[in-house]
């Protein structure tokens, strides 16, 4: 009798923890930053379920923003020691449109005991992302 409650023991935090450890929709390898794109991953959760997609693109939306400005600090900040206010603005006009020009490559949603719970990727390329940049840069230099 030992045995077997030992057993149906052991058998339910098995069955309990692989239930625990199921994995983030648009969190993966997939959905992670590669050479030629900026990505960020987004949840939330909420009793409306609009609501918490939108609270998710929000969420996602912040750490590409984040992102975006440390790979423009990276990249393109102004090598010089005198602060350039035109090059700076350039900069943060780049980015605005950047921002703009994202493009939702995942999205999910699960309801658990009536919350929603929201899960958001979002993507920028590199290569679109560096030639609004240079483009935005030749528009402020050439005034």
């Amino acid at each position: 009798m030992k045995r077997l409650s030992s057993f149906v023991l052991t058998i339910s935090i098995f069955v309990f923890l692989t239930s625990c450890s199921s994995s983030i929709p648009c969190a993966n390898t997939d959905f992670q930053d590669s050479k030629n794109n900026l990505r960020a991953f987004g949840q939330a959760h909420s009793s409306r379920e609009e609501l918490a997609k939108e609270m998710a693109i929000i969420d996602a939306k912040q750490k590409l923003g984040e992102k975006l400005s440390a790979y423009i600090e990276e990249n393109f900040k102004n090598q010089t020691l005198v602060e350039d206010e035109g090059y700076e603005q350039a900069l943060r006009i780049a980015q605005k449109t950047i921002m703009r020009d994202i493009a939702i490559i995942c999205s999910s949603t699960k309801k658990q005991k009536g919350v929603y719970y929201a899960y958001v990727g979002l993507d920028i390329e590199v290569k679109n992302m560096e030639s609004v940049i240079k483009k935005t840069k030749l528009q402020i230099e050439d005034r």
